[in-house]
Formats: structure tokens, C-alpha cells, sequence
């Protein structure tokens, strides 16, 4: 999979009264490839995976004791893509297009110099929730990997001010799509994730696979060289989902698709409870001296933020927001007196005072 840092440099602050409009300060744009360095275009990514980083930096003024806000997103005017967590509609800018927003908590953040936004070309499924717009969510259609070919996407970025019109800085930038789209897409499984069990003892571990047309699809789940699961199933454009149903807790296990003739291994998956981490800075964690914390334990697995992605993994203290807190000793504890794996689910953001 291609990995993709894209930097953008917002030049300059703005004095005195801002201005309404696009433009009002720009943005330099550099792709950075983590073998490769910083880069003025970025390499092609693969149909049905890869993803772009977008780091943007900015001078500012402000500090934290300033009442300033940003917010900061992607948007596409031709079509949909995986990442966007918007329906198409008009932006804070009035242009229609699809939208992927990166939530910054509304507090004073004047001393702010950089966001991270991921944007992914995948597969997004159908009835995920959107982004809250205006207080409200609404449920996203279904996204599928964008096609071959050139791409193109605005950069957003806009500083709010008490008593004075948002500031807002855009920049364009395209990304390039290529491989076989006749080849099946694999979505919502990955190595080291863990499946939510549905009763003391199994779990039923289900994956899309998209494809163009109709492909039979078969997988097993394997402990060691011995089947646990196996399934089959016909896979449509409007059939995408595979179930593997019963899966014993526990783990690690290995699941073997294969659709057509292309086929995936995925390693050390397992069943057992999903723990969602929420609240504010005592969910986060407020030590920052790793070494103090947990190391990873088998069973024991996160769902965290690597280059600004979403990312499973073993957990260990650090693996969430880079803090030592009580959830893997928790987790550690746990899993050791049950035998039930757990998985981590990082979603606590630390609050500023106002």
C-alpha cells in the first residue's frame, strides 16, 4: 500500500478585519513519500486502496488565550470517495461538492498551527453516519473506490474570528488512480483487528468484497493449519457483504478470501469485545512517559491514530494519543482472567479551558 504525507503551507495571517472569500491566504502544497522524501507531485495510488496524508502548517498570530477557531476539510466537485464524511452539498464557502471534515473541537485554539486530515479512495459501506452538520447527522450512501485516472480535490482550510467574516485558504491538488478495476476490492478486515463477539463463545466476522459484476467468494478462518469457519457466497453490486458466521472466541487466527482470482490473507484477527475509549483528558491518559506503560500482550489490540490513520494494531500504552492511561492495563487485566481478546477503540479527545 502507497503512503502518502501531503504538507501544506499556509502563507501568512491575515491583520485587521478578514475578508470573506476564498483566497484570503494561500496554501503551498508538498507530497511527502516516507521513502522518498518530500515530493511536488505525488506517486500514483493503487484502484480500491492506498490513502493521502494532508498535513497542513500555518503562521499564527494567536495564541490560546485568543478566542480563534479553524476548520479544516477536503472536497471533491466531481464525485464522491471513501473519506468523505459529508453528503454533497454546499460548503462554508458555498461551493456544492462532497466533503470530508476533520473534527476540531470548538474551543479556543488561537495558538493552532496545523491540522491532519486522511483522505482514503477505497470503499466507504452504505448507512455509516456523517459528519454532524448544523447539529444533525444523516446517513452516507455507499462509496465505491474511485475509478483509474486523474482526480481532483480542494484543500480547506478557515479561521474564525469573533465579530469578523471567516478567513479561508484553498488550494487544489489531484491524484492519480491506477490498476485493474475488474479486480475485487477487499473491505473491513485487516491484521490484528478484532471482531465483536455476539455471545460468550462466538462471533461472526464479516468483510465486503466490490467487484463490478458477480464473483463467487470463498473464505476460511484458520487456527494454526486447522479450519475454525468456512463460507461461500455470491457477490453482487448489490449483494457485498460476507459473513463468517459463529467463529469461536478468541484467537489469533488467520482468514483466508478468495474471489475470482484474486485472493487475501489477513493474520492475526481475533473475536472477543470491542472497547469504545470516550470523554475527555482522564479518557485520553495524562502521562506521557511511555516506558512506565504497558507493553503489547497478544489478544490485546488497538484501533489508533499512524500518520493520521485508523490503523490495528497491538496495544500498548502510547498507542492512543501517545498518553499512559488505564485502558491496556485494564484491557491486559482482563483479558488474562477471561481469555477474551480485546480491541481498543481510541475516540476520547482532551479539552482545553474555555
Amino acid at each position: 500500500m502507497f503512503r502518502y504525507v501531503l504538507c501544506g503551507l499556509l502563507l501568512g495571517c491575515a491583520t485587521g478585519k478578514a475578508v470573506a472569500q476564498e483566497g484570503t491566504f494561500g496554501i503551498d502544497l508538498r507530497f511527502f513519500d516516507e521513502k522518498r522524501g518530500s515530493l511536488s507531485k505525488p506517486l500514483p495510488l493503487p484502484y480500491g486502496g492506498g490513502f493521502l496524508l494532508v498535513d497542513a502548517k500555518w503562521a499564527t498570530k494567536y495564541t490560546d488565550k485568543d478566542d480563534v477557531t479553524y476548520r479544516a476539510w477536503i472536497r471533491s466537485e466531481t464525485g464522491d470517495f471513501a473519506s468523505a464524511n459529508a453528503p454533497k452539498g454546499k460548503d462554508e464557502t458555498g461551493v456544492t461538492a462532497w466533503r470530508q471534515y476533520l473534527c476540531i473541537p470548538p474551543v479556543k485554539a488561537g495558538g493552532t498551527s496545523g491540522v491532519r486530515i486522511r483522505l482514503a479512495c477505497d470503499y466507504r459501506r452504505a448507512d455509516l453516519s456523517s459528519f454532524p452538520l448544523a447539529g444533525k447527522s444523516v446517513l452516507l450512501p455507499e462509496a465505491l473506490p474511485l475509478k483509474g485516472g486523474v482526480h481532483r480535490f480542494t484543500f480547506c482550510v478557515q479561521r474564525i474570528r469573533p465579530g469578523a467574516e471567516p478567513e479561508t485558504a484553498t488550494k487544489e491538488f489531484e491524484i492519480e488512480i491506477r490498476g485493474d478495476e475488474s479486480q475485487p476490492v477487499f473491505s473491513g478486515i485487516a491484521d490484528f483487528q478484532v471482531f465483536q463477539r455476539k455471545s460468550k463463545t462466538q462471533g461472526d466476522l464479516a468483510f465486503f468484497v466490490v467487484t463490478p459484476g458477480t464473483v463467487e467468494v470463498s473464505a476460511t478462518v484458520k487456527s494454526g493449519e486447522k479450519s475454525l469457519v468456512t463460507a461461500a457466497a455470491t457477490v453482487s453490486a448489490t449483494n457485498r457483504r460476507v459473513v463468517l458466521p459463529d467463529v469461536p472466541v478468541g484467537g489469533p487466527c488467520t482468514v483466508e478470501i478468495s474471489a475470482g482470482d484474486k485472493s487475501a490473507k489477513f493474520e492475526n484477527v481475533f473475536v472477543g469485545d470491542l472497547w469504545i475509549l470516550g470523554g475527555q483528558s482522564n479518557a485520553v491518559g495524562c502521562g506521557y512517559d511511555q516506558s512506565l506503560g504497558r507493553k503489547p500482550m497478544p489478544g490485546v489490540n488497538g484501533l489508533s491514530p499512524r500518520y493520521g490513520i485508523c490503523q490495528w494494531r497491538p496495544a500498548k500504552d502510547g498507542f492512543f494519543e501517545q498518553t499512559v492511561g488505564p485502558w491496556v492495563a485494564a484491557a491486559q487485566e482482563f483479558t488474562q482472567a477471561t481469555k477474551v481478546p480485546v480491541g481498543l477503540m481510541g475516540h476520547a479527545v482532551g479539552g482545553r479551558p474555555g
